[in-house]
């Protein structure tokens, strides 16, 4: 009886393996809650000062990008340092994906923010969409929007996905937020192409591919 079961579950592994190699697709997909931006580490633990010093919280955040060392000179002013530190906010233990904002400091004193923080989300942190899932919607969102050549480049590759928050009312001028739970998926060794996806209904909010036309 093990040995029947033994050449069963081979037969299946094959059949799966098979199904994979028809479809051309390795199916490789992680879900993380943290990004790597390539901050430089000194960088980093400065910006985390800075805030500390301005007593700021960093509990929430996740920096971005940082600034430190911009040198502002005037006839009037002198020579001052600018320093800005980009975020991304966290609430819940979830990231919100449609927004990122920055702190401006000025020699080192907290001047002002930019961008969007939210005070609470009226959602639970419980997702509904499985990885495998994601990978296909992903791939059907990057055929459709790429070449063939591009495409069948990214069907050996391992993709990430990240579940937060999306704000659908985001860079539409409508300031009354429209929250929903989210995914962003990516490959995993590079930040574009990027696509969104609802957790509830599976649908397309943002395929960004990282290519800007000016």
């Amino acid at each position: 009886m093990k040995h029947i079961f033994l050449i069963l579950f081979a037969l299946a592994v094959l059949a799966s393996c098979k199904k994979n190699d028809i479809n051309g697709d390795n199916g490789c997909i992680s879900q993380r809650q943290t990004q790597s931006f390539g901050l430089n580490p000194a960088d980093s633990l400065a910006a985390l000062q800075l805030l500390q010093n301005n007593h700021i919280a960093t509990n929430d955040i996740e920096m971005e990008y940082i600034n430190l060392r911009d040198t502002i000179t005037n006839a009037e002013n002198g020579t001052h340092v600018y320093q800005y530190i980009a975020a991304i906010q966290f609430i819940k233990g979830l990231p919100v994906l449609s927004d990122d904002f920055g702190y401006h400091f000025l020699d080192g004193v907290y001047q002002h923010t930019s961008g969007k923080r939210y005070a609470s989300v009226p959602l639970d942190t419980h997702s509904t969409l499985s990885l495998p899932l994601l990978r296909s919607l992903y791939m059907t969102e990057l055929k459709k929007n790429t070449t063939a050549d591009a495409y069948n480049g990214f069907r050996d590759s391992c993709l990430v996905a990240r579940f937060g928050y999306y704000n659908l009312n985001a860079g539409t001028g409508n300031e009354t937020p429209n929250i929903v739970k989210a995914w962003a998926v990516r490959p995993k060794n590079t930040e574009y192409p990027v696509a969104i996806f609802r957790d509830d209904n599976r649908q397309n909010i943002v395929y960004f591919s990282g290519i800007v036309l000016y």
